[in-house]
């Protein structure tokens, strides 16, 4: 059984609240949905900003979206937030077909 960090868990379900959502959502409404805090949930979203796996809009109904220009995985997630599974291969080709198919395998949403 795995068992994911408390941040890489909080980041996943707010890339998964969001799945589907056209409008930006605040970050309150996020965090009372998942069961967090928003200081918390702010600290978790700035990390997916700057990977680019969040996009903040602005202003009056203004909030956070998934960035419909990046591929989100729960591999992508978790590098996001300075996790990352430590795989070592020797092979370079077999290391990125294995990175490949744990992206594929842990998709959260294809945007």
């Amino acid at each position: 059984m795995l068992k994911l960090n408390r941040n890489v868990e909080v980041a996943l379900q707010t890339t998964e609240y969001l799945k589907g959502k056209t409008k930006p959502v605040r970050l309150s409404e996020i965090a009372q949905s998942i069961g967090t805090t928003d200081n918390f949930i702010e600290q978790v979203a700035r990390k997916l900003r700057v990977a680019g796996i969040l996009k903040s809009v602005r202003g009056p109904g203004g909030g956070h979206l998934l960035n419909s220009e990046t591929t989100v995985t729960a591999l992508a997630v978790a590098e996001a937030l300075g996790y990352a599974p430590q795989v070592t291969l020797s092979n370079k080709s077999a290391a990125d077909r294995l990175r490949a198919n744990l992206a594929s395998a842990f998709s959260v949403t294809e945007v």
